[in-house]
């Protein structure tokens, strides 16, 4: 006899602190793995893992680059792929351009002889200073994004 049990998400994510491995297999698969992770900080480390949370394949690079796509190009892909992801797990959080009084973070940079640093984020409520698909709705989400991934954005300024 097969029986169906019904839990909420808050109760999935009570459950999940003290689930075995495969209990957590089993939550992961029926709500999804970024329910169970904390923060982005916490959850992406990698453009590999924006992927994962976005639920996009990674790039071919090499493929891109055979077709004539620069770095600077790729580097965009992957840096709106990790903003992406970011907003994703900010619940779903849009960047609305109608919207004068929502704030958009992005991460700024300074040039230093080893590149581009990050030197901090702003938030621009109807500005176009920076790239509006490279934004979200978190400071310390861009700040994170602008320090982790500082190699990729020196790839895109480049």
């Amino acid at each position: 006899m097969e029986k169906t049990l019904k839990i909420t998400e808050e109760q999935a994510k009570k459950l999940y602190l003290e689930a075995s491995a495969n209990l957590k297999e089993i939550l992961e698969l029926n709500f999804g793995k970024t329910t169970f992770l904390k923060n982005f900080q916490e959850a992406v480390k990698t453009y590999e893992d924006a992927c994962e949370i976005i639920g996009e394949k990674p790039i071919d690079e090499q493929h891109l680059m055979d077709c004539g796509i620069g770095k600077s190009e790729i580097a965009f892909i992957k840096l709106k792929t990790i903003f992406k992801a970011a907003n994703k797990m900010n619940n779903n959080w849009n960047a609305d351009y109608s919207n004068s009084n929502q704030c958009k973070y992005y991460p700024y940079f300074i040039w230093r002889s080893s590149g581009f640093r990050c030197d901090g984020t702003s938030c621009a409520c109807t500005s176009s200073r920076a790239g509006s698909r490279l934004c979200c709705g978190t400071h310390d989400d861009a700040e994170y994004i602008g320090k982790q991934f500082e190699d990729l954005c020196n790839d895109y300024f480049g």
